[in-house]
């Protein structure tokens, strides 16, 4: 999310290339804003949850965004190993959160949705399949990556989304 390193760095990135830039915080007990303090009066900030498809869908109406980074995720490896219903609650359920609230929206031709992935669900490649395609192996190396290929597995294969799905793996 916007308070992560990822997300902290793309939303510098995006500013200095003159975004409006607005961004998700998960609400918690304890605010760990740390990485964009220095920004935080350039940001449009919203308090919400990708696993709360209620806080999802009002957030993108409210901002009626361009394009959307989608970059929550339980990325502690320790808590992906000893919780891995809540890393999958929110690195798969989370973008399909994100993908119904868009389509509720009648948004599916006006947003580019950018979701993060890992690296983890790739096999290794031969540099002739370098793109995550159908020859693109996945062998999933940790509980982190099963919803993630999930997620990808699940949008190749379902036409309820009016979307092009991309899979690309960068090293």
């Amino acid at each position: 999310g916007l308070t992560g390193q990822d997300g902290s760095y793309l939303a510098e990135f995006l500013l200095d290339k003159g975004y409006k830039v607005s961004g998700v915080i998960r609400r918690s007990s304890s605010l760990n804003t740390d990485r964009i303090d220095h920004m935080k009066d350039q940001l449009d900030k919203h308090y919400g949850d990708v696993m709360d498809a209620f806080s999802v869908i009002n957030i993108i109406k409210k901002v009626r965004p361009d394009e959307i980074y989608q970059l929550a995720a339980q990325s502690h490896v320790q808590v992906s190993w000893e919780n891995p219903w809540l890393t999958a609650q929110i690195t798969g359920v989370g973008m399909l959160n994100i993908l119904e609230a868009v389509k509720a929206l009648d948004m599916e031709k006006i947003v580019r949705i950018y979701n993060a992935s890992t690296s983890e669900m790739f096999s290794e490649t031969t540099r002739s399949c370098s793109l995550g395609r159908a020859c693109t192996g996945w062998i999933l190396r940790s509980s982190f990556s099963p919803s993630r290929t999930d997620m990808f597995s699940s949008l190749a294969r379902t036409s309820s989304f009016s979307c092009e799905v991309t899979m690309r793996r960068c090293s």
